[in-house]
């Protein structure tokens, strides 16, 4: 604001005539309702558009906002993916050459990557956890097919 409009507001409110009219119950009431009045018709206004523009199918300021904020994040996600994608490329070229230069110099064996730590087993507790983790099981011998019965004589 500028100076000199701010200095003259200042004399103003400070005034008789000022004092006077903020003493004015009429007048602040009014002021008041004009404060409301405003506040509903803003929220009115806004009601009608929002309800326009779904009509219409066009995105409201926050949903553009919303969808900006989506697209900017999946994008730094991307960059990352890229990144970690590039490293591992990088890696894999270093390791096909180091395989390369191997075999060039006849090198009998190509590095290969580390095994998978194993798991260990959980262990069974008495004396038939302990028996069977001794001695592997044997597969189960399929059962023969039963023998077809006998027909009964018939009682004279």
């Amino acid at each position: 604001m500028n100076p000199r409009i701010a200095q003259m507001l200042g004399n103003v409110l400070q005034s008789d005539l000022a004092m006077k009219l903020v003493q004015n119950e009429a007048l602040m009431k009014a002021l008041m309702k004009a404060f409301s009045v405003s506040i509903e018709a803003r929220q009115l206004v806004d009601g009608q558009l929002k309800a326009l523009l779904g009509t219409l199918d066009l995105a409201r300021a926050e949903d553009v906002q919303a969808l900006r904020d989506e697209v900017e994040s999946l994008r730094r996600a991307l960059d990352g993916l890229a990144r970690r994608v590039e490293g591992a490329t990088r890696q894999a070229e270093a390791a096909m050459s180091a395989a390369q230069q191997a075999a060039a110099m006849g090198s009998v064996a190509a590095p290969t990557p580390p095994a998978a730590p194993k798991r260990p087993r959980a262990k069974a507790t008495g004396a038939a956890g302990a028996a069977s983790e001794a001695k592997p099981r044997a597969k189960a011998k399929p059962r023969a097919k039963a023998k077809p019965r006998a027909k009964a004589k018939p009682k004279a």
